[in-house]
């Protein structure tokens, strides 16, 4: 071989080298960067898309024309003699945008605070987020059964304050909210709607008792929450709902016959003050 031909060899030999590390300083970084691009457009486009898992970890899309649908399906599998279950998703967990569904809540209590349920503004911080899971809802028939329902439930905690939210992730509802304060002052923080008329020297056990305008939460919220959940929109059949004259919840009827829930309650104690208002499904589905 001539020294010319050598060199050409040696030369192309060179190229071909250098091309070879590229294209796997190429591929190495793509396999880094990838995944983290991917979660990031998916966590985009997730809570507007709603998916569940079987017991063969199969995902399949489902969906509701309505959120009035959905609580249509759950009233028909809970008064319907079925039983509810909630299987806990947590590979979704996993690359869920936390920042993201904060914004959601953040979202849902603003709609709420205009509808007047909240009388003051509600700002969870994600960096208050002490949990964070995602659920699917289903009802336990081998044929027949309602579609998927999937949900978030999210708890927000700091020294003072915790909220607990059941927030759907296709219509961004929030099904269940419950806004505790720790070692409350004198006067409480009234935060639901105008009820409560607090006489600052009454103490804990007598403040339950003065009320304004409204006698309970749940007068002042039900139809604010039926608002909420357009129920006008449920156009598949008939709806009907009621206060219960006594106790602290409302009952919603479809069809005449599936019924459901709605609780609007207001718990003081010595140290604590606590709201729970809407369809308690930690309870019905032991989330």
């Amino acid at each position: 071989m001539s020294k010319r031909k050598e060199r050409k060899f040696h030369a192309r030999q060179t190229i071909y080298t250098i091309t070879g590390i590229i294209l796997v300083i190429v591929l190495f970084g793509a396999a880094m960067i990838f995944p983290t691009y991917y979660s990031r457009l998916y966590d985009q486009n997730k809570l507007n898309r709603v998916f569940f898992t079987d017991v063969n970890v199969s995902t399949y899309e489902t969906s509701y024309n309505s959120f009035a649908e959905k609580l249509h399906a759950i009233a028909r599998a809970w008064s319907g003699g079925g039983e509810l279950r909630a299987v806990r998703t947590n590979e979704l967990e996993e690359t869920a945008d936390r920042a993201e569904l904060t914004r959601t809540v953040n979202k849902e209590f603003q709609i709420l605070f205009d509808l007047t349920v909240l009388n003051k503004k509600i700002k969870p911080k994600e960096k208050r987020l002490t949990q964070c899971e995602r659920y699917t809802v289903y009802e336990t028939k081998e044929t027949g059964g309602m579609k998927g329902i999937s949900l978030w439930k999210m708890v927000y905690e700091n020294s003072k304050r915790k909220i607990t939210v059941l927030l759907d992730e296709e219509y961004h509802k929030i099904y269940y909210m419950e806004i505790c304060y720790h070692h409350p002052e004198s006067v409480k923080d009234n935060i639901i709607g105008q009820i409560y008329d607090y006489d600052k020297a009454s103490d804990a056990s007598t403040a339950v008792g003065r009320v304004g305008q409204y006698g309970r939460v749940i007068d002042y919220c039900w139809p604010l929450f039926m608002e909420y959940y357009n129920i006008d929109s449920y156009k598949e059949g008939n709806f009907n709902g009621w206060i219960n004259e006594e106790g602290d919840t409302g009952i919603m009827e479809f069809d005449e016959q599936y019924q459901i829930t709605f609780v609007g309650i207001l718990d003081i104690g010595e140290d604590f003050q606590r709201y729970r208002i809407g369809i308690p499904l930690e309870k019905m589905i032991q989330i």
